[in-house]
């Protein structure tokens, strides 16, 4: 996906979870995700591979 591609996620938050970045980070939200919808980041009528929407599978993250 592009660095701005907009998503929209069905599910619910589960949770919180800190989240590092850099020298800092702060807690963020730890979904359950049922449906997850990428919308094209190309202008109407481009219809390129990169300009691919529709429904993606979210995959679970294994915690280390």
């Amino acid at each position: 996906m592009e660095a701005h591609t907009n998503v929209t996620i069905i599910g619910e938050v589960t949770g919180k979870q800190y989240i590092g970045m850099g020298g800092g980070g702060s807690d963020g939200p730890t979904l359950s995700i049922q449906k997850l919808y990428r919308w094209p980041d190309c202008l109407a009528g481009d219809d390129s591979p990169v300009c691919k929407q529709g429904f993606l599978t979210a995959e679970p993250v294994v915690e280390k």
